[in-house]
């Protein structure tokens, strides 16, 4: 499985740090490798297993927008915007802004105000092949 590692003291990703079958993190300078004593300093981002309509990997804590076709009587385009969150019961969009969904789901203004609508992605219906595009991330974006 694919993933990548920010760090937290550095500020930027690390393409020196690898995990190893056990879960340590690993050092990896070419001939030398070395157990990383500092995990806390390290958050491992991993890859959902899709790609967005650029074909880049997209990873836990990359901010999207999703693009869907929805029909109401008539076909129309929804865009929302979310942070996305591998959780051990699934796929988690997170922090979605879209007045509709939080509307659609119950949510009142206040938690679509305050960021707290969540879902599962694959509740989302009418997503296509061009649906998902990376627009950054928790650590990089403002």
């Amino acid at each position: 499985m694919k993933y990548r590692c920010w760090s937290i003291q550095w500020k930027k990703y690390d393409s020196n740090i690898y995990v190893d079958q056990k879960g340590e993190l690993w050092h990896d300078y070419g001939e030398l490798q070395e157990l990383v004593l500092d995990c806390e300093n390290y958050i491992v981002e991993w890859s959902l297993g899709l790609k967005d309509k650029n074909d880049k990997d997209i990873y836990e804590g990359d901010n999207l927008e999703i693009h869907q076709f929805l029909f109401d009587g008539n076909e129309y385009e929804h865009t929302l915007k979310c942070t996305v969150k591998l959780e051990p019961y699934g796929m988690v969009a997170k922090n979605i802004i879209s007045n509709e969904v939080g509307e659609y789901m119950g949510y009142n203004k206040k938690d679509q105000e305050d960021g707290k609508v969540e879902t599962f992605l694959n509740e989302f219906h009418g997503l296509h092949e061009e649906s998902f595009e990376i627009i950054g991330n928790i650590h990089e974006s403002n």
